[in-house]
């Protein structure tokens, strides 16, 4: 079995509030209930009437598997970790996905959609305080692993 190697993570920090929907101005409940039909594949919705009732950012992680064997899906696993100015580190968020059998003759590289994490202000190392009270540091970590595989056991 041929391993699999990352790419070197594009990754982009995006500054602004982070958006909770929770209560409303009158106390009521905000929320949004969305339903889909069978077959229905999209549908888009608008929400109004919320408050920023705090900040955070948005780091969106794209990467690409290199030399993927075909026929076979890929289990991806992403870490975010922020590392405080001690070099301690604490855990901000995992994401898993499936990668998708290709069908190319050979191996070859494989792109993985971008992966976002929400990261919010009120759990960031040190003090607390908005986007613009300071920057972060984060680390990323990586691990993937063939889902099919023809051994038998």
């Amino acid at each position: 079995m041929t391993p699999i190697e990352l790419k070197p993570m594009g990754a982009t920090l995006n500054e602004g509030a982070a958006v909770r929907i929770g209560r409303t101005a009158d106390g009521a409940d905000g929320e949004t209930h969305v339903y889909f039909d069978p077959c229905e594949e999209t549908k888009a919705v608008a929400i109004s009437g919320i408050s920023a009732e705090g900040t955070g950012r948005i780091l969106d992680v794209s990467m690409t598997l290199k030399d993927v064997c075909p026929a076979k899906r890929v289990a991806v696993g992403v870490t975010v970790h922020e590392v405080d100015q001690a070099g301690n580190e604490y855990p901000r968020g995992f994401r898993a996905v499936t990668v998708p059998a290709h069908n190319h003759s050979g191996c070859c590289d494989v792109a993985v959609s971008s992966t976002r994490f929400i990261l919010p202000e009120d759990i960031r190392v040190g003090s607390h305080g908005g986007v613009c009270d300071g920057s972060r540091h984060f680390v990323l970590r990586t691990t993937s692993h063939y889902i099919d595989s023809e051994v038998t056991l």
